[in-house]
């Protein structure tokens, strides 16, 4: 089982890394520190968005964030039940979502994730999948500041940061965004720039090489031009001492 959560979490661990350059152009980190979220936490327009299961957030959460869970809110088909999995919501009920969690056009969205491993036996890297596709779907939506916090809640809850076990009720508004449409595209459109445009498959080495199948595919291989950029090296999982929790990170951007 958990092989094959591994290899569902690899499936989208890359995608945020997509959103950096866009934030990063309008002055704004696309992955901030635990630090810096603790000292702009009272920002205007800042909510504080957390996408873990219900049950994680009610044992303790980021003081004033909201929880609406990766699944079903953020993306449907959840992995395991029929695919194709991790679709859009249409778009009528993401607006629905949206604007009961009282998000607006101008609001700064900081995502919070898990990222260590759960007592379920889920892996902290599909956490950290369902937070990013969270992340993507928002900017899909049209909201432009989206910012993931690195280490999500464990790393802040592991430094002894004020957590919560009150929960916050977001004042809900109408949303009036649009959607870019150009950020998810077709299978007949991915066959059409074959050789034209630069794809990239996210997975791990072996599945790319065609050495095994992953959890979502039924023949082995990749896309024909399609250049392999495992997600998982863009990502480090600490190395704690005395029994602590390890959790994942952003590596080193340079």
């Amino acid at each position: 089982m958990k092989r094959k959560l591994f290899l569902i979490s690899l499936m989208l661990l890359l995608s945020f890394s997509m959103v950096v350059t866009r934030l990063q152009a309008q002055n704004i980190p696309a992955i901030v520190s635990t630090e810096w979220l603790e000292e702009n936490m009272d920002t205007p327009n800042m909510v504080i968005l957390d996408v873990r299961e219900p049950e994680s957030y009610e044992a303790g959460h980021i003081p004033g964030s909201i929880n609406f869970p990766a699944f079903p809110n953020w993306y449907i088909n959840n992995p395991g039940e029929q695919p194709p999995w991790m679709e859009l919501p249409e778009e009528e009920k993401l607006y629905a979502t949206i604007s009961k969690a009282g998000i607006t056009t101008n609001s700064i969205v900081v995502v919070i994730a898990r990222t260590s491993d759960s007592e379920t036996g889920e892996l902290g890297a599909y956490g950290l999948t369902k937070a990013s596709r969270a992340a993507i779907t928002l900017i899909y939506a049209g909201i432009k500041k989206v910012i993931f916090l690195n280490g999500g809640y464990d790393k802040w809850d592991a430094e002894g940061k004020t957590v919560s076990t009150k929960p916050t009720i977001p004042q809900a508004t109408t949303y009036d965004g649009k959607v870019n449409e150009s950020i998810f595209i077709t299978k007949v459109y991915v066959e059409n720039k074959l050789g034209k445009s630069t794809i990239i498959d996210t997975r791990d080495s072996d599945t790319y090489f065609g050495l095994g199948t992953d959890y979502s595919s039924k023949r082995a291989g990749h896309i024909p031009t399609a250049k392999v950029l495992p997600a998982p090296w863009f990502w480090q999982s600490t190395n704690p001492e005395n029994g602590e929790i390890s959790y994942l990170v952003w590596k080193d951007t340079e």
